[in-house]
């Protein structure tokens, strides 16, 4: 995926990182950027990279309070239940955008947009990324609330 700015000017890139049986022929990204906007922090994560939690968690940790998920995969109650929560264990939006579904899940779990069916799909909303900064600040807070020292994987 390449990330352009509001100017048009390529501000980056980001290569999916779990490749599928389909994706054999292509190479896997081994980063997860987090890029910097007038509207702050985001990530980007590429169709089937959401059905691993390290994807989102790691963005999250490194900052970005809005990932953006381009897909043309799996887009059913599945994929409702696992981008709610993608979104509540990561303190993040999701954006899910897929042809035939627009989604866009908060850092509690809830569903702030989602329109299904049709060839041509889309979702128009607004949020408050700050709401990513007020559940992380939170007494609560999962990403806060972290012991990486005994989970020793």
């Amino acid at each position: 995926a390449l990330i352009y700015d509001r100017a048009g000017e390529l501000a980056g890139a980001y290569d999916k990182t779990h490749l599928q049986s389909h994706d054999e022929k292509y190479l896997p990204g081994d980063d997860l950027p987090v890029f910097d906007s007038d509207f702050g922090p985001f990530g980007v994560m590429i169709c089937a990279d959401r059905r691993w939690p390290e994807t989102v968690r790691t963005l999250a940790l490194k900052g970005a309070r809005i990932i953006f998920n381009p897909t043309f995969g799996m887009h059913d109650e599945r994929n409702l239940c696992m981008m709610r929560t993608r979104s509540f264990e990561s303190e993040a939006f999701i954006a899910f955008t897929h042809p035939q579904q627009a989604l866009v899940t908060g850092p509690k779990g809830q569903v702030v947009a989602n329109q299904v069916g049709g060839n041509i799909t889309y979702a128009v909303c607004e949020v408050d990324l700050s709401e990513a900064d007020a559940v992380r600040a939170a007494p609560t807070a999962h990403l806060r609330g972290r012991r990486p020292d005994i989970y020793g994987l």
